[in-house]
Parts: structure tokens; C-alpha cells; sequence
């Protein structure tokens, strides 16, 4: 497991996001909010780079958990915005995770 994986599961632990590892996951990552509490899936199939994009693309959702709603989104230029804004906040965090600068 690379250094980079491991330091964006424990800011997901620290942060009271539980990740979990499921096969045959019709997308590669998912971020759902329940009562408060904050899950993140991954396809177990997903490895390298691609599983580091996903989990923090998905930790890109949770930041942004307070601006957005979570109703299901049925406008697909909403949609897409959000995906671009979790796109844009897993790239800061990227930086930061792998300068050291993270928790």
C-alpha cells in the first residue's frame, strides 16, 4: 500500500469517514452520508494510481458535504458540477497529502 494511501485512510479514520473495499461496484468509488455518519466505497478490483484518484476524489465529496444537499440529483449539469468540485478539492488534497501537510 503506497505512503499516499495510507495517509488518506487515516485523514478518512481521523475524520470519522469509514472506507471500505467491495467487489463488483457498478462505478469505482462512491461517498454516501446517513445520519451523520460518512461511508466511502471503492471496487476492490481498483489498484496504484486509479484507487489514490478514487478514495480521494470520494474524500472530495466529503469536504464539500456541507455545501452540498444530498438529494438525488436528477439535473445533469448539477451533477456535473459537483463531480468537477470533488475533482478540484481531491487535487488540493493531493498536494497537501503528499507534501506532508495533512490531518
Amino acid at each position: 500500500m503506497s505512503v499516499i494511501i495510507k495517509r488518506l485512510l487515516a485523514l478518512a479514520e481521523k475524520r470519522g469517514v469509514c472506507v471500505a473495499e467491495l467487489p463488483g461496484l457498478d462505478n469505482a468509488g462512491y461517498f454516501v452520508a446517513n445520519d451523520g455518519r460518512f461511508f466511502i466505497f471503492i471496487d476492490r478490483s481498483l489498484r496504484g494510481y486509479k484507487k489514490t484518484a478514487v478514495l480521494a476524489h470520494e474524500l472530495g465529496h466529503f469536504v464539500r458535504r456541507r455545501i452540498d444537499t444530498f438529494a438525488v440529483v436528477q439535473d445533469c449539469d448539477m451533477h456535473r458540477e459537483r463531480e468537477d468540485m470533488a475533482d478540484r478539492c481531491s487535487r488540493r488534497l493531493l498536494m497537501f497529502v503528499r507534501k506532508g501537510l495533512w490531518g
